[in-house]
């Protein structure tokens, strides 16, 4: 009997400005390697009345508007746009704690490959404010029940794994950590990779920031490290990918170059990239950097800060966290520090550089699929 192997979400893996672009760069990977044969297209846009409906009725029902995405209405119907073979064994991996919808189908095998659980979006990120109680409840029970039927929990980093074992007691020997790969094409990159790195006393400093939330990610900060060492003597400027010009703020240091397309703009986007001194992720809650992973798979080191699964997305050695309350003149000394140094510089971007075909996708299917494999001998 056969087994299709599916990657499913709310929203469109095949296309690449769904999530970032991590389903996409994971599915076109996990294809290669045959460890998947393709990717359900969702498009949550259709439901767009219901979602009205829902909410009406939901605010008159509890006083709170919010939670549709999470609800069974919403997910029964979204994953109704699914055109499932209707003979053979499903086996789908997923990024969003409730898809497939619970009950599973008799022949449906689940992993579940996720950044962050419902609770944390809930709490950390702030997601379940305007969501009334009992709706979070119910999500909350219905991730229950799909993290213990399902044959694993993959966590994209610790943060999430201690989640699922401490609040959803999933046993510890089911949930597993495979930290993600960067969201760029590798058949791509080794024109970009060969260049020259930029010497760390070039003018101006680049310190490279990117990410559509910009305040959560921590932009402001950035900026006030690069004022810091501009008053310090040091010509800087902040280059920012991602964030709209007419959204962030006018500030002299920011050079803002707004959304570039990977599909069609990778060398450029690889480009700038790797003209950064340092790539910048100073988060106020952050479940995976992808954005340190790609300026490490480019051969920058990176300064972050030490929330949420950004540990696992800064290696040791390969660059730096900070405490969330660390200031723009803590963070200012250590880039100083190089500066002043350039042959420290020199260094540490050789051995970013020499580890840097290690956050690829390719790497993380590799992990994933003998993960896998493992289990069933």
């Amino acid at each position: 009997m056969t087994e299709r192997r599916l990657l499913t979400l709310v929203g469109d893996p095949n296309r690449v400005s769904t999530w970032s672009g991590t389903p996409y760069f994971f599915l076109q990977a996990a294809r290669r390697q045959g460890l998947l044969d393709g990717g359900i297209a969702l498009d949550p846009a259709a439901l767009r009345i219901h979602r009205a409906v829902w909410n009406a009725f939901t605010l008159v029902r509890t006083g709170s508007a919010g939670g549709f995405q999470y609800s069974r209405p919403f997910l029964n119907r979204l994953f109704a746009q699914s055109l499932l073979p209707r003979e053979g064994t499903i086996k789908f991996i997923t990024h969003f704690p409730l898809l497939p919808p619970v009950p599973w189908g008799p022949r449906w095998k689940v992993i579940h490959y996720i950044d962050a659980t419902l609770k944390q979006n809930f709490e950390e990120y702030g997601a379940g404010k305007r969501i009334a109680r009992g709706v979070r409840e119910d999500a909350l029970e219905r991730e229950r029940e799909a993290y213990h039927g399902a044959e694993h929990v993959v966590c994209m980093n610790r943060w999430a794994a201690e989640s699922v074992i401490g609040y959803y007691d999933v046993p510890r020997e089911r949930c597993h950590v495979i930290v993600p790969g960067a969201n760029l094409n590798e058949h791509s990159l080794s024109q970009v990779r060969s260049m020259p790195a930029p010497p760390i006393d070039s003018s101006p400093l680049r310190l490279g920031f990117i990410g559509k939330d910009w305040r959560r990610k921590g932009l402001p900060l950035l900026l006030d490290v690069a004022t810091t060492l501009v008053r310090r003597g040091i010509s800087t400027e902040v280059v920012a990918i991602g964030p709209s010009p007419r959204d962030v703020p006018a500030h002299p240091l920011l050079r803002p170059l707004g959304f570039i397309d990977k599909h069609g703009s990778m060398e450029r986007f690889a480009r700038i990239v790797h003209s950064f001194h340092f790539g910048f992720l100073l988060s106020s809650v952050e479940a995976s950097g992808m954005s340190t992973l790609e300026c490490l798979g480019l051969g920058v080191p990176v300064i972050a800060s030490n929330v949420g699964g950004l540990p696992d997305s800064v290696p040791e050695h390969l660059g730096f966290l900070f405490e969330p309350n660390a200031n723009g003149a803590d963070i200012a000394d250590l880039v100083q520090e190089y500066v002043q140094k350039p042959e420290h510089y020199a260094a540490l971007r050789k051995r970013v550089e020499a580890r840097a075909p290690e956050f690829s996708w390719d790497k993380t299917v590799i992990r994933l699929a003998a993960l896998l494999q493992h289990s069933r001998c």
